[in-house]
C-alpha cells in the first residue's frame, strides 16, 4: 500500500509522528522536500508513506 498527499503537517507534527509508527515514510537524504510549486516554499507538507509489509527503495 502507498499513502501520499498534502498532509499540511511537518515532520515534527503529531500526525506525522503517529503515521511514522505504522508506515514507512519515503524520503531521500540530501533532497529538498519542501512543498512545490510555491513562490518561496518553506515547509515540507507533502509526504509519501509505504506499508511496513513491503520493501521499497528510493532511486
Amino acid at each position: 500500500m502507498i499513502l501520499l498527499g498534502d498532509f499540511n503537517s511537518v515532520e515534527s507534527d503529531r500526525v506525522i509522528k503517529e503515521l511514522d509508527k505504522y508506515w514507512n515514510r519515503v524520503k531521500k537524504e540530501g533532497v529538498d522536500t519542501r512543498t512545490w510549486p510555491a513562490g518561496n516554499p518553506g515547509l515540507d507538507l507533502d509526504h509519501i508513506f509505504t506499508s511496513r509489509n513491503q520493501v521499497w527503495s528510493v532511486e
